[in-house]
């Protein structure tokens, strides 16, 4: 999907990108804020939107992020997560909505 620009032809407009929602499961619950989803959202593409009940911090099992993905580059199985300088990173799987 691409922005519409009547000044392009189809060859010249970009459709390596999509939007897509992700799911990021297994966070420490004191990582389910604002400022993880962004990070996590600028590592995987372009961070877009986050599904948020309140402001703050999310409620539930997973982060709801909204991304840009670039499709021509390979799909990430999850992202590890550093947890601080004492604790070991943490694994935290990616899954993707609604890809075709």
């Amino acid at each position: 999907m691409a922005d519409y620009d009547g000044s392009k032809s189809l060859d010249e407009i970009d459709f390596s990108t999509i939007l897509i929602w992700i799911r990021a499961a297994h966070l420490p619950m004191g990582l389910m804020n604002r400022a993880t989803v962004m990070m996590i959202g600028d590592e995987i593409g372009e961070f877009m939107d986050v599904d948020f009940e309140n402001d703050e911090m999310a409620d539930g099992r997973f982060l709801h992020v909204k991304i840009r993905l670039d499709i021509s580059k390979p799909l990430g199985r999850g992202i590890t997560i550093d947890l601080g300088e004492d604790a070991e990173g943490r694994w935290c799987p990616i899954s993707y909505e609604f890809l075709p």
